[in-house]
């Protein structure tokens, strides 16, 4: 228990640091915060790639861990889905004004998901120049501390997301709670499917979406290896969360913000905001915002319980 909360404690810290900080400097900070979040994500994504470049050298390792992660995203996005659609069917289809339905542009996220796979391709490449013969790494930006400097400009961040009291209606709250459950359920199917200890495989299952999050935590205690696996399938679930949202956003909405998890309050907003009704936004806020909360938490909480 004193190791779980000691791996927690820093995660914690940074993020309330930095709500604490964005709650004092409410007209500056948050707004700098959320510039600096994607370039702080790209230096971090490199960072991993590098890290990450010795795995990938070896084809049936790099086939292993995309197999495996394909496996992962797949059955926690359908554990989330299912168990959505289950507890909050819709009485009825979506409507969304024509006029929006012009404006949805399906390049941006992509681009986004490509970027990040870019900047670990990249790092992966420069591996090549900064491992050593002994594979040992040069002097190089650290994850973790890359990793708490983003949770701290997360914690900025979140001051600008601005709810109203429907946000405590237990039908909204009811999403992010289904969506760990359900993938839960996805991560215990995958770990009998890839032959995985159940506590790793909860560990992979938890990054809801969020891969700059995942890939390090879960490196940082397991490896590379696994860390490797976290990120693409975290990578994994937010590509399948984008195609499910322009297909069936207008009449599975909850059920597409439970598939968007962490990303449903950054990365795929503006795609919720264009495929479903405009009373789905404080749903996908809330439920993104509390799974980026939970997802930091419930990684370590595993990974620690797994040593």
């Amino acid at each position: 228990m004193i190791d779980i909360l000691s791996s927690v404690f820093p995660i914690l810290f940074a993020l309330m640091l930095g709500y604490l900080l964005g709650k004092s400097l409410p007209n500056k900070l948050p707004a700098l915060a959320s510039k600096v979040l994607g370039p702080l994500v790209w230096l971090l994504l490199l960072s991993i790639g590098v890290e990450f470049g010795q795995i990938f050298k070896d084809p049936d390792a790099a086939r292993n861990i995309i197999y495996t992660a394909g496996v992962f995203a797949l059955f926690t996005t359908l554990g989330a889905c299912l168990l959505i659609y289950s507890f909050c069917k819709s009485s009825e289809v979506q409507q969304i004004d024509a006029i929006e339905k012009k404006k949805i542009n399906i390049m941006e996220p992509i681009k986004e998901c490509v970027i990040a796979l870019s900047m670990v391709f990249i790092g992966v490449i420069l591996s090549l120049f900064v491992i050593d013969s002994n594979g040992a790494l040069h002097d190089l930006p650290i994850s973790d501390t890359l990793l708490y400097i983003l949770i701290f400009c997360v914690g900025i961040d979140i001051v600008s997301v601005k709810l109203s009291s429907a946000w405590r209606s237990p039908s909204v709250l009811l999403i992010p709670l289904l969506v760990v459950v359900g993938s839960f359920g996805g991560g215990a199917i995958s770990s009998l499917i890839v032959g995985e200890d159940l506590m790793t495989s909860l560990a992979i299952s938890s990054g809801f979406g969020w891969f700059s999050l995942s890939g390090v935590l879960v490196s940082s205690k397991m490896g590379v290896t696994y860390g490797a696996i976290a990120l693409m399938t975290d990578l994994f679930r937010e590509l399948f969360a984008i195609i499910l949202m322009y297909m069936f956003g207008h009449n599975f909405a909850k059920e597409c913000v439970g598939a968007g998890g962490a990303t449903s309050l950054d990365s795929t907003l503006p795609i919720i905001k264009q495929t479903c009704s405009k009373d789905i936004i404080p749903i996908a806020l809330v439920s993104g915002l509390l799974l980026s909360l939970l997802a930091p938490i419930l990684i370590t909480f595993f990974l620690s319980a797994n040593h």
